[in-house]
């Protein structure tokens, strides 16, 4: 028998937020800003290009369908991605979220290496382990992002993941490992400023349409007989070799 492999996302929600088109930043909220109008019924059509905001409130009767949680806010890549697999229409893009200023990529990603700099100099003077480095890197990411960090995955099982809305302390059951239960704590429990939830927002909502190309890339594998998936996490599939080919 074939011992079971790992499709893994490198960093997952970090990279949902940093490999995005250069020309896609984060929009900067104020007081006035809004949802506006963004499909015209009478020349059923979009009012204005796409690409001309970021968040999009979608309202549709639609069969769950990852990353299509029900009707809310969603990015524009997530979006993009319901409109090409005919998940949603255009007339199900009823608002856009209005911004006047964006934090351009670039900006975002110089800033970060700033601190990854600043990090890593204060790691080689004090004698740390690279290891221990990068995941002071990794945690310092993923609280700016509005979510923490969570114990490796290195001894992890292949198991049913659980996901549930109602779960103790307000978080989310994941997985279980050796008896333990790891959690993720909800999107929005360490994030109050707008502009942050969004940020947090294009964190979650990548990695789920990470996770769903992940997906639809390897279960055409499994059409083809190449492989026999035995499981998923937020950010892995788990998949065996069919040998027999």
């Amino acid at each position: 028998m074939s011992s079971v492999r790992c499709l893994d996302i490198n960093s997952c929600r970090w990279s949902a937020v940093s490999n995005r088109k250069e020309n896609r930043g984060f929009p900067i909220l104020s007081p006035l800003s809004d949802l506006v109008d963004f499909y015209d019924p009478q020349i059923q059509d979009f009012m204005e290009p796409l690409e001309t905001y970021r968040f999009f409130e979608v309202l549709a009767d639609a069969p769950e369908y990852h990353p299509w949680r029900g009707n809310g806010l969603y990015t524009l890549e997530v979006v993009e991605y319901l409109l090409d697999k005919g998940i949603i229409a255009k007339q199900n893009i009823t608002r856009a979220l209005q911004h006047t200023l964006e934090i351009p990529m670039e900006t975002f990603k110089a800033a970060d290496q700033k601190i990854v700099d600043v990090v890593y100099n204060f790691g080689q003077e004090h004698f740390m382990r690279e290891n221990d480095v990068k995941q002071i890197v990794k945690a310092m990411r993923l609280k700016f992002l509005g979510l923490t960090g969570r114990d490796t995955n290195k001894h992890w099982t292949v198991t049913e993941s659980v996901y549930f809305d109602d779960a103790p302390e307000g978080k989310i059951h994941v997985v279980t490992r050796e008896g333990k239960t790891q959690y993720i704590k909800q999107p929005t429990e360490l994030v109050t400023n707008m502009t942050m939830k969004l940020i947090n927002l294009q964190a979650v909502q990548g990695n789920d349409l990470a996770l769903r190309l992940q997906t639809d890339l390897i279960e055409e594998f499994q059409k083809q007989g190449l492989v026999d998936v035995v499981g998923q996490r937020i950010d892995e599939t788990y998949f065996i070799n069919n040998d027999s080919i």
